[in-house]
């Protein structure tokens, strides 16, 4: 599957490598790193007991401290000064989500997280904060166990949150009792920490068995969260969670310095509706190709089975393989970044990156010929568009082509919008591949979203039988894929549960904006609203559409045939329409 592997290098590279490097590690810290204690003894109480509040970002905060603290001399044979200790990226994790507004209750029913009310306050709503508890709680409880430091494994007990205690365990033996094999696999990377001949590369893959298991353990607990954010939010933090899969599976080192430039590309801000990577405004042009990315990934990968990962994964058991990606990201991360097109002159780099390692002549390649039809794939996007434009297709052009207008032109009025632009020789190719194989194309053409879905499953099962099916139509349907999105969404939230994922967000859209009252009444005020509030109108007016009934539907259950009785009290009657009402 050409297209997978490409994207995928594609998709980590845009995560690992970006930006020059700050004046000072220090400069790289999380936020309010300073501000937390890395001293275990200042959570001791009389009783010897230690008791830690991981649901007060300070304390939390604190935890992750005590354990970069207590494995930094485990990490001196790397570099000084800590910065490649890889246990770095978990407390840089909860520093973004921090910043971003992600530890804060989503429902808005309190004020925790919030500047208005306790901005250090961690909210068990948050699928975000949800997820990070355990890979704050599980790898520091294990490090206790281990005997990392130096207390018994029965010293240190964790503050339950105000609801759902039962979602979460609080000390080593609650722990190891509901995530046995996570439990185990935390201790078993100190453990191998500990040995004085501990190679770098051996403790990623400790560090990354250990982090894919808590996700994959926890992550189905706090499935319900997804209700409380925007369709966009939740979506990116479906397809996030994949990402991480193919991040630990390339070995990516969580240091200091890498996880921090890495970090740049991630959403600033909560994701609300009709935010549309990469055409985000107020995202810079690596954040939104960042989003872009991550996004197509979760979208192969559920419509794959899941079948991309695999793929990755076989490859990326070669050491070969993963020198060949992490040397390959910054040149990729650079395509993502500061052009359009995979140039001729970057695959002559990519190329000679691979062809020039000792190593290629040696070791054989899992997956065969994979790496092959990446090259392929590079030299196809590189290279001149040479399909024969039908004259005869013009008329199925047109939808997919004032689609990509529509969406185009929005973000070129916006100062700071970019993304990658799609020719008209690209959507002739797309155009070609989805005739030749879909012939109940309809001839005016569509821009329904179901049957460019559908048209995507038939280019797969073409590709994957072996036939001829060009490697930029499926990035090019995915462009076409993300541009229909927005036309067609079927989320159906109020408008006052949208004015509270912008309050969240951070985003200045308000309810009156949305259902047009006050001073938005006068039709030119309306005319000058943001883009995303156009998305949200449609979104809400789509609900209250739904909420019609059908046309001849019986209305005999409706309360609105509730009557007072001839000889039944106002009481009674009042009492019979309220519980019609519900």
């Amino acid at each position: 599957m050409v297209f997978l592997s490409t994207w995928s290098c594609v998709i980590i590279g845009s995560l690992l490598s970006y930006l020059a490097g700050a004046s000072s590690l220090s400069d790289l810290y999380p936020p309010l790193w300073n501000e937390s204690t890395g001293q275990l003894r200042n959570y001791r109480g009389e009783d010897g007991q230690y008791t830690i509040d991981p649901w007060k970002y300070l304390e939390r905060m604190g935890m992750y401290k005590i354990l970069l603290n207590c494995t930094a001399s485990y990490f001196v044979k790397f570099a000084p000064e800590n910065e490649q200790n890889i246990l770095w990226g978990l407390p840089l994790q909860n520093g973004w989500q921090y910043t971003s507004g992600r530890l804060a209750d989503p429902t808005q029913r309190t004020n925790c997280g919030y500047e208005s009310g306790d901005r250090l306050c961690i909210s068990v709503d948050s699928w975000w904060a949800d997820l990070n508890y355990f890979l704050c709680a599980l790898p520091f409880l294990a490090a206790v166990d281990s005997g990392l430091m130096g207390i018994s494994s029965d010293q240190v007990t964790l503050a339950l949150p105000p609801k759902d205690q039962t979602k979460f365990c609080y000390d080593v033996s609650s722990c190891r009792s509901s995530f046995t094999e996570t439990m185990d696999k935390w201790n078993a990377f100190y453990q191998y920490l500990q040995t004085p001949s501990s190679r770098f590369d051996d403790l990623l893959k400790y560090l990354w068995a250990a982090h894919t298991s808590t996700l994959e353990h926890t992550i189905k607990i706090f499935e319900d969260r997804y209700d409380y954010y925007s369709k966009p939010e939740a979506d990116f933090e479906r397809s996030w969670v994949v990402t991480v899969e193919f991040i630990a599976a390339a070995l990516f080192p969580t240091t200091l310095t890498g996880v921090h430039k890495f970090q740049k590309g991630l959403p600033p801000r909560l994701l609300v509706t009709g935010d549309v990577a990469p055409f985000i405004s107020d995202f810079t042009r690596f954040q939104n190709t960042f989003l872009f990315v991550i996004d197509y990934l979760g979208q192969v990968d559920e419509s794959t089975d899941s079948l991309s990962l695999d793929l990755w994964k076989t490859l990326m058991e070669s050491e070969t393989a993963r020198t060949f990606a992490l040397r390959s990201f910054d040149i990729l991360a650079t395509v993502l970044i500061d052009s359009d097109r995979i140039n001729g002159h970057l695959l002559n780099l990519v190329m000679d990156l691979y062809f020039n390692s000792p190593k290629v002549q040696a070791e054989s390649i899992p997956c065969g010929n994979v790496m092959n039809l990446m090259f392929d794939c590079y030299t196809e996007l590189a290279g001149p568009p040479t399909v024969h434009r039908d004259e005869e297709m013009i008329p199925r052009f047109v939808p997919t082509a004032c689609a990509f207008s529509r969406i185009s032109q929005t973000a070129s009025k916006r100062e700071h919008a970019s993304g990658p632009s799609v020719s008209e020789d690209s959507l002739y190719s797309l155009l070609h591949d989805v005739v030749q194989h879909n012939p109940s194309f309809p001839e005016e053409g569509t821009l329904d979203l179901d049957v460019w879905e559908c048209i995507g499953r038939n280019l797969k099962c073409h590709f994957e039988r072996g036939q001829k099916v060009s490697c930029k139509t499926f990035t090019t349907w995915a462009l076409v894929h993300t541009a229909l999105a927005p036309l067609h969404t079927a989320e159906t939230e109020s408008s006052e549960t949208e004015e509270g994922h912008n309050h969240l967000a951070g985003v200045d859209i308000t309810t009156e904006q949305l259902q047009g009252r006050s001073q938005y009444e006068d039709v030119n005020q309306q005319l000058n609203l943001p883009n995303n509030a156009y998305q949200q109108v449609a979104l809400c007016a789509m609900q209250a559409w739904e909420q019609l009934p059908d046309s001849g539907t019986n209305a005999q259950g409706s309360f609105i045939n509730i009557h007072q009785g001839p000889q039944e009290t106002f009481v009674d009657f009042v009492d019979r329409l309220t519980k019609a009402i519900g």
